[in-house]
Order: C-alpha cells, then sequence, then structure tokens
C-alpha cells in the first residue's frame, strides 16, 4: 500500500516507477506479459515488501498497535510511512511533490489494460491525486477506511487512525530511520543487478 515509496525508490527511472507501482495490482506469475524493464520494477517491488517485512525497524512500528489489528498492521505501516514520504518529499526528494504526482500519472496513462483493480481506481487515483494528499494526517484516516472496506471481514483498519495520531511522533522517528535502510537495500540491489550485467563471458 506504500504506493509513493515505490515509485520514489525508483529514482526517475520512468518503466521501473511504473513496475514498481503495479506490483500491489499484478499477480505472481503474470508480470511475463509486460516489457522487461516493467517486469523487472513488480519483481523490484516484490523485493522491498519482503525486506520491509523483516526489517527490525518496521517491524517496531508494527508493534505499536495491539494485538487484535497485529494481522494488518503491516498495511497500516505502509500507508503511514507514505504519509510522512510525502511530508517530507522535498527534502527526501528534492523535488516537488505536487508535480512529481501529477508527472506519474502521465506515466500510467497509456498502460492498457491496466492490472487487477487498478483499472476502477486510477481515474480517482488521479482526479483526487491520491499520492499527494497522503501528505495530510486527516487523510490517512480516509485511507485506512478506505482499505478496510476491500476486506470481507473487518480488518480493524478503521480503528488504526487513533493509534497513528497518538504515536505520530514515534512513527515519525521510525520512518527517518528506516528511509536509509531501504534505500541502501535498492542501492545494493542496483550494484548487484549491475556486477551480473558486466561480468566477463567466460568459455
Amino acid at each position: 500500500m506504500n504506493f509513493l515509496f515505490h515509485i520514489y525508490l525508483s529514482k526517475d527511472d520512468p518503466e521501473e516507477m511504473i513496475g514498481n507501482f503495479l506490483g500491489d495490482f499484478v499477480k505472481a506469475g503474470q508480470e511475463d506479459i509486460f516489457p522487461e524493464k516493467i517486469k523487472k520494477g513488480i519483481l523490484l517491488h516484490r523485493k522491498i515488501d519482503a525486506f520491509s517485512m523483516r526489517n527490525s525497524i518496521f517491524k517496531n512500528s508494527k508493534n505499536r498497535f495491539p494485538k487484535e489489528i497485529k494481522r494488518y498492521s503491516g498495511i497500516a505501516v505502509d500507508v503511514i510511512y507514505d504519509h510522512f514520504l510525502a511530508k517530507h518529499f522535498s527534502k527526501v526528494a528534492g523535488k516537488d511533490l505536487l508535480e512529481f504526482t501529477q508527472n506519474f500519472y502521465e506515466l500510467l496513462l497509456p498502460i492498457e489494460p491496466k492490472p487487477g483493480r487498478l483499472k476502477d481506481i486510477f481515474p480517482f487515483l488521479k482526479s483526487e491525486n491520491w499520492l499527494y494528499r497522503y501528505r495530510e494526517p486527516e487523510y490517512i484516516d480516509f485511507v485506512f477506511k478506505r482499505i478496510s472496506n476491500r476486506f470481507k471481514r473487518d480488518s480493524n483498519l478503521s480503528h488504526c487512525y487513533p493509534i497513528f495520531r497518538q504515536n505520530y511522533d514515534k512513527f515519525e522517528q521510525d520512518f527517518w530511520q528506516f528511509l536509509p535502510q531501504i534505500e541502501e537495500y535498492v542501492k545494493s540491489l542496483r550494484v548487484s543487478q549491475s556486477s551480473v550485467s558486466h561480468s566477463p563471458l567466460r568459455l
């Protein structure tokens, strides 16, 4: 659910940005229908998610939620970290968030067919500029409720907002600790991929 984080970590590579965003909408095994660089972005998305789930800072954020919400706490933390990235975007990325998000929607526009539920939500994602509005703490309450409505049973995500506000400063500290770790992880993946692609051919 951390859409903005995934796009940001793609570091202005348009096709990778698209793929990294699409990772939440493309099921395993369906990525092969996309061009190679978009496919790599989808696979990168999954690696980022796996890293987050085992990261100690991310786990610490999850543990701020009570036991009855634990099952969905990872989703809540994804959304919360996106809020802080949006809030501090000009400092972190050196770019204007409004311009950045609008440019990204234009990148997504030609992608057809849009996978999964993206085809249904894209018009609203763009017209309401969800990614830009993540910077508003009050909007996070709406996001939690919108995600909660997608589950057949009560996910308790709709109850996450008060906990987010009560622990706002602590979550923000977690974000600043997590950010360099995830950036370093993605950087290490790029170095590893670069080393493989430039390795000499051995006969």
